[in-house]
């Protein structure tokens, strides 16, 4: 299990960046890092937002890239274009347990197949948001897919938010997160762990870890 300090994270040998929105800084650094064959793959929520982000990445030298439909397509298709791919970007607005329910399946079992094989997974919004064990929500906390154990992320500015640090109160074993929308963490194969972007990050720990 790769860990520094309080994060524990998805054994794989590719890198897990968690950032708060899209921004070119942080895809770059993403593009840079990527040490697996094969092409970009982007999969966004809404899916209208796409070409947009296609043509963003195009333009900071990204390789030949496409676009993976999570929604629509079929899920051979989905496995085949995610598990091949060398980076993979998902960006995502709206609610972090809805961008969870269009990635189980499929796409979250490709996104791992290419995690083990070296792909960069760049997490953007929402879908960074889903990567934690718990998910912010209208009075609940759904289940996240554990990418980043024991954690709830928020995207805001630091210091960590009232929500979330509710979120601690009953997960006292956990962490809570809060990446500014100019901010990533990233999450290496040999357990490095780095902030790119504006490097406004937030980690409050429960009390069980001796923190809130």
């Amino acid at each position: 299990m790769p860990a520094f300090s309080v994060f524990r994270w998805r054994d794989g040998r590719g890198w897990l960046v968690l950032a708060g929105a899209a921004h070119d800084e942080i895809r770059g650094h993403a593009l840079s890092r990527s040490a697996a064959d094969g092409a970009v793959a982007v999969i966004t929520l809404p899916a209208a937002d796409a070409e947009h982000t296609l043509d963003d990445l195009a333009d900071l030298g990204a390789p030949a890239g496409y676009i993976v439909d999570v929604i629509a397509e079929p899920d051979e298709d989905i496995l085949l274009k995610i598990g091949e791919a060398g980076v993979v970007v998902i960006s995502a607005s709206g609610e972090p347990d809805e961008v969870r329910s269009a990635l189980a399946g499929a796409a979250v079992q490709a996104l791992d197949q290419a995690f083990q094989n070296g792909a960069v997974i760049l997490a953007e919004g929402a879908a960074a948001q889903s990567m934690g064990a718990w998910l912010l929500g209208d009075g609940f906390t759904p289940d996240g897919f554990a990418w980043l154990e024991d954690a709830v992320i928020e995207i805001g500015p630091p210091p960590v938010g009232g929500d979330a640090l509710a979120v601690l109160e009953s997960h006292p074993e956990g962490l809570a997160m809060a990446l500014a929308d100019d901010a990533a963490v990233a999450f290496g194969p040999d357990g490095q762990v780095e902030l790119w972007g504006s490097r406004r990050v937030a980690v409050t720990l429960g009390a069980a870890c001796g923190g809130y």
